[in-house]
């Protein structure tokens, strides 16, 4: 990290976590963004998957009809 800091790198990926090592090197957290793109027409159905998904997490009381609908277990 020394090397890179002297070529001039100023930011650096500490992985996930809040660890007291990330807190004295000064690391700022940032939020985490999930991006889906479809290549080609056949990706399409696993990012309107992701999107729907992603729909079903802002609604718990919906997500869990759907996985009840699907016969899955409730989660907790």
């Amino acid at each position: 990290m020394a090397e890179l800091h002297a070529q001039g790198v100023r930011r650096f990926d500490l992985s996930i976590g809040n660890h007291d090592y990330k807190r004295r090197f000064g690391a700022v957290p940032l939020p985490l963004t999930d991006v889906s793109v479809a290549l080609s027409w056949r990706g399409l159905p696993y990012v309107l998957r992701d999107h729907a998904a992603q729909g079903l997490r802002r609604h718990p009381r919906l997500a869990a009809y759907a996985a009840r609908a699907m016969g899955k277990a409730a989660a907790r």
